[in-house]
């Protein structure tokens, strides 16, 4: 979270400065980040949200057989 609001203060001094080519620099990084996180949600979050079901089902098993 802390990137994007960096990210943010950036690209708002460089329209505030009139820097075309520091400005598309940074939204090119900016897009860059997104699509990082956006990877990062499918490989690590959807695993962990998966196993966390199993877990779950398996403990309600476990408990149904006592």
């Amino acid at each position: 979270m802390v990137p994007l609001v960096a990210y943010a203060v950036m690209i708002t001094t460089a329209l505030a400065k009139g820097d075309t080519e520091y400005l598309a620099a940074l939204s090119l990084a900016l897009v860059q980040l997104l699509v990082f996180m956006g990877y990062a949600l499918v490989f690590i979050g959807i695993p962990a949200l998966c196993l966390r079901v199993i877990l779950r089902a398996a403990r309600a098993h476990r408990n149904r057989l006592r």
